[in-house]
């Protein structure tokens, strides 16, 4: 991967696709690599060997979360007895991971046991799973603590025609990679549209491409801008916060929540003088007017997709050098909004997620339809760095700040019962990708692959919100 640059950001971006699949499906988990041979079996039988990359795979039964019912794809090679198929074509006890029983993987893995057959047409077949000395397991990563372990086959599969084959330090990855359907280069945000920052480099030679300059304008001469807009709306206002939740937008030019204080004819809603409560905007899908919703002292928080034809700015303000953010619950696939944070956007879902969390719980695509102004950070956390304010700051800390790093979305290829590439492309784990505007849907499909996609809202130049 190329090393990122740093970056602090104002995002205006554009359109990536998505499509639903409606089915369940078999897909590759990895393609094994070749050229390994099974460590010294000394006098309990004969090595195995992967020949080239792809002639054996690990495949995900239903395409979900569960490792019990993947099976093997493929061929392996024995020196002395030839190729070995490990789902032998009409033989329905192909090579398959079983119960979670094996204990003696080393810290941070589950072992699970294999069972089923191998098959040469001139040996016969090899039994995964002959008796308590005779099995080969799988020790899988606990992604949760370490993404970055590969699993690892060992044990021995057995025939009485022939003996024991030995399949111990076979190493395979845990899942498919997090990255491989995104650019070589590692960048999974995609980025189209207009950055201002205090230090722009680009980010890789196609990033440089996809992003534009606008004009002189500097991250603090746009805080300056948004701050003096906001408080000269609010000045001398009391406070009235109510609920601290937000379950209607409204579509009429009134919110319709009773909670907070509403200013300019309608256009503004403002919480301010919080006290620890984060404002809770739990979504809307349908038509609505241009509102600006103003948190000051304490966070923003989304919890449902916001899908609607109003354009929504959300402002989430720092005072007394308290400096807040907008949550985004990992539920949410789509926000048609734009978003100001004088601190980050970041994934909670009651508590702030980082590079600690499960690849599972950040699967589904998100997109962004207006724009973006955070400290967040593109590709710092690959040199362990964080946004300025953060004095502490380590390898999971700074993957939180890092918007590359936002959702960890991933499509995957289903595969026919030989373990051959079928079909469409669709999320791992059966997870959400973006509505992506439903009409659009197809027009880009190069962008369906990203994680995180932010589209500029043209209309927040020809009809802005209040206070935009």
């Amino acid at each position: 991967m190329i090393k990122k640059e740093k970056r602090f950001l104002i995002i205006f971006i554009i359109l990536v696709l998505a499509i639903w699949t409606l089915y369940a499906a078999d897909t590759i988990i990895v393609n094994i690599a070749g050229y390994q041979t099974a460590t010294n079996p000394g006098s309990s039988g004969e090595r195995i060997v992967t020949v080239w990359d792809g002639d054996m795979k690990l495949i995900n039964k239903d395409n979900d979360n569960q490792s019990i019912g993947d099976y093997f794809s493929g061929y392996y090679y024995d020196p002395a007895y030839w190729f070995f198929q490990m789902d032998a074509s009409g033989w329905s006890d192909n090579v398959r991971i079983t119960w979670s029983s094996y204990t003696s993987c080393i810290p941070d893995y589950h072992g699970y046991e294999l069972t089923g057959y191998s098959y040469n047409p001139d040996f016969g077949f090899m039994n995964f799973n002959q008796d308590i000395n005779n099995y080969v397991y799988i020790c899988i990563p606990d992604d949760s603590n370490n993404d970055t372990l590969n699993s690892y086959l060992g044990g021995y599969a057995y025939s009485p025609y022939i003996g024991s084959q030995n399949f111990d330090g076979i190493i395979l990855d845990s899942s498919v990679d997090r990255w491989v359907e995104h650019d070589s280069d590692g960048r999974y945000l995609k980025v189209d549209g207009v950055v201002t920052s205090k230090n722009y480099d680009s980010v890789d030679s196609e990033f440089e491409n996809e992003v534009r300059i606008l004009g002189k304008i500097t991250k603090a001469t746009l805080r300056k801008n948004v701050q003096q807009k906001v408080y000269n709306t609010i000045k001398n206002i009391t406070t009235n916060n109510g609920s601290y939740a937000i379950s209607w937008l409204g579509a009429s030019s009134w919110w319709a929540s009773s909670d907070g204080e509403i200013l300019k004819n309608g256009q503004v809603l403002y919480f301010g003088d919080m006290t620890g409560q984060n404002v809770v905007v739990s979504g809307n899908n349908t038509i609505g007017w241009n509102k600006t919703l103003v948190v000051e002292w304490w966070n923003i928080y989304i919890t449902g997709d916001i899908r609607w034809s109003g354009i929504l700015w959300l402002i989430a303000l720092q005072k007394d050098g308290q400096w807040w953010n907008i949550y985004i619950s990992p539920d949410v696939t789509d926000i048609h909004a734009a978003i100001y944070a004088d601190r980050s956007v970041i994934s909670y879902n009651g508590s702030e997620l980082n590079g600690s969390t499960p690849d599972s719980t950040l699967a589904n695509q998100l997109y962004i339809y207006g724009s973006v102004f955070s400290e967040n950070t593109i590709g710092w956390s690959l040199s362990t760095t964080c946004p300025y304010y953060v004095s502490v700051c380590d390898d999971n800390i700074s993957q939180k700040y890092d918007l590359n790093l936002l959702r960890r979305y991933i499509l995957v290829q289903p595969v026919d019962s030989d373990g051959n590439p079928i079909g469409n492309k669709e999320p791992q784990f059966g997870w959400r990708e973006s509505y992506m505007w439903d009409s659009n849907r197809g027009s880009k499909p190069e962008y369906r692959q990203y994680p995180l996609i932010i589209e500029y809202n043209p209309s927040l130049q020809q009809a802005p919100p209040a206070l935009f």
